[in-house]
Parts: structure tokens; sequence; C-alpha cells
């Protein structure tokens, strides 16, 4: 007999990590994480300060051209084109309407306890009711130009 030969002893099996174990775990890995990121900030302080002050000061040169880009219009270079977009609100007087046109109350659904005002504007959009009062009854408000600067 061969006394050479060990015999095959199973290794011990390895519990798995209690909850609180994994819990411990990963606050170590956060808190490591924090640590290296606190360190490179220590040490990149003056380039993260010269960063944010180069991003204020691209803030406020693209508020500025905004707004006259919203006075004089759309502009570009070799590196950004500035484009103006005019917007506006249109709906109808609702108001002017029931005084110059009364017999829309009488149509189902315009008056329940108030007036309806989206269903006589739709009636107004439909051409339901006559096209003078409608037409003196149309009102329109400029909004704020939308400006993008985009980057060629």
């Amino acid at each position: 007999m061969d006394t050479t030969e060990a015999t095959a002893v199973p290794a011990p099996e390895m519990a798995a990590p209690s909850p609180e174990d994994r819990l411990l775990d990963a606050l170590h890995a956060y808190t490591e994480a924090v640590d290296d990121l606190e360190d490179f900030e220590t040490e990149q302080m003056r380039l993260l300060g010269e960063y944010g002050a180069l991003q204020e000061v691209i803030a406020d040169r693209e508020g500025k051209l905004k707004a006259l880009a919203r006075e004089v219009g759309p502009c570009g270079n070799y590196r950004f084109a500035v484009t103006v977009q005019r917007k506006s609100r249109r709906w109808f007087d609702v108001d002017y309407i029931l005084e110059h046109a009364p017999w829309v109350r009488g149509i189902p659904g315009v008056v329940i306890e108030t007036v309806d005002r989206a269903k006589i504007e739709a009636l107004a959009k439909m051409k339901a009711i006559d096209a003078d009062v409608c037409d003196a009854a149309r009102r329109e408000e400029a909004l704020t130009p939308a400006v993008t600067i985009k980057r060629l």
C-alpha cells in the first residue's frame, strides 16, 4: 500500500458574510472613495477654483449674448451659431365674443355654472362664430424669444 497519497480532506466551507459585515464593507468602500475625493480636491484646489471662475464667466457672457440676440437677432462665427426663435401666445378674448355674439351662450356645454372658455375658443377656431367677431376678439402676446447657442 502506498502511504504517500494523502487522503483528500474537504476544505472548510466559508460562511457567507452577514448583512452587517456587507454593510460595514460598503461603508468602508464609501469612506475610501470620499477620502480620495477630498484628497484630490485638496491637491487641486487652485485648479478647481480657476475652473469654477471660468464657468461663472461663461455663464455671465452667455446671458449677455442671449439678451443681445433677443434684441438684434441671430449671429454666428467659426465656432458657434446663435439662433433666435420668436414665440407668441394666441387666444380669443372670450368676454369680447360673449358680448358681440351672445347666442354662443345657448350652445350646449358652453355655460354650465361658469363659462367654458376652452369651448368658446374651440368654436372660434372652428369658425362657428362670425369671422368679424373672432377677428376682433383675437389676441396675441409676444413671449420671450428662445435663444440657442450651438457649437459648430
